[in-house]
């Protein structure tokens, strides 16, 4: 006999989703308390400035801190786990932030194909999850005898 749980529907959930909105409105009945009154730290008044200014630019300019502030370490730790899990083989590993993309700069050994394979499909791997977030990842893989120096701008992992 086949036996399907039942779906949890949106109506289901009403009391949940009233009170979670009863929740968010008051607090930010409280941070409207503190910024009337001028009892708000400066971290608060920053936050709500742009929004009560209605300062589009600046509004997006913070959503792009906050989700780099999110999204990158996960993005960072992704690839670091998986470089791990494929077992790939590298001499050096170094990394560069910027705002959307994750540059990376490795070295691998002369003639292995096999690591810079699997370096691609793992780029390609963590370009599809974050993508749609607009970050992406771009290496850069040199071989040993290319004996060239990482650029400055790099940190060297190891």
């Amino acid at each position: 006999m086949n036996t399907t749980s039942p779906s949890i529907t949106l109506s289901d959930k009403r009391t949940d989703i009233s009170q979670w909105f009863d929740n968010l409105v008051n607090s930010i009945r409280l941070e409207e308390l503190q910024l009337v009154s001028g009892v708000a730290d400066k971290v608060k008044q920053d936050f709500w400035r742009p929004l009560l200014e209605n300062n589009n630019l600046d509004i997006a300019l913070r959503s792009r801190e906050m989700s780099s502030r999110l999204i990158v370490p996960e993005l960072i730790s992704d690839y670091l786990i998986g470089l791990r899990e494929r077992n790939i083989n590298l001499i050096s590993l170094s990394l560069q932030l910027s705002d959307s993309k994750l540059l990376v700069w490795v070295v691998v050994n002369d003639d292995d194909e096999a690591s810079g394979d699997q370096l691609f499909l793992h780029e390609a791997m963590i370009n599809s999850k974050y993508s749609d977030y607009g970050f992406h990842i771009s290496t850069t893989i040199m071989e040993k005898s290319d004996d060239c120096s990482t650029p400055s701008q790099y940190h060297q992992i190891f």
